[in-house]
C-alpha cells in the first residue's frame, strides 16, 4: 500500500533571557532561519510554490487546499512572496545555466 498523509507540524522555540547584576540582557539565539514569531517552513512554501508556478492553480485554490488539508492559512500577499524569494533564490542558477555550455543545447 502506498499513502500520503497530510498533516499540520508546528514546532514552538524559546529563548532564554538572563540578566546579570548590572541590568544587562543576554538572549539565547534562536536556529539559522528562525526570525520571526510565527513563519511558515520551507515544506509549505515549496508546495505553495509548487502548486502556483508549475501546476499554475490560481491563489485562491492553493489557500483552499491549505486550509481543508492542514487548516493553514495562507494569505494571497504571501503566496506571491513566496513565489518571490524562490525567484531571487534561482537568478544565480539562471545565470550559470544560461552561461554554461553543456546545459541546454
Amino acid at each position: 500500500m502506498i499513502d500520503i498523509v497530510i498533516t499540520r507540524k508546528v514546532t514552538e522555540y524559546r529563548a532564554e533571557v538572563l540578566e546579570d547584576e548590572e541590568g544587562r540582557q543576554y538572549r539565547a539565539k534562536f536556529p539559522e532561519g528562525v526570525t520571526r514569531p510565527v513563519q511558515y517552513g520551507t515544506s509549505v512554501k515549496v508546495e505553495a510554490v509548487y502548486m502556483s508556478v508549475y501546476q499554475l492553480l490560481p491563489y485562491n485554490r492553493v489557500q483552499d487546499f491549505f486550509q481543508d488539508q492542514a487548516g493553514i492559512e495562507i494569505s494571497c500577499g504571501t503566496l506571491c512572496n513566496f513565489a518571490k524569494e524562490n525567484y531571487d533564490l534561482l537568478e544565480k542558477f539562471e545565470d550559470v545555466a544560461r552561461t554554461n555550455q553543456y546545459c541546454c543545447q
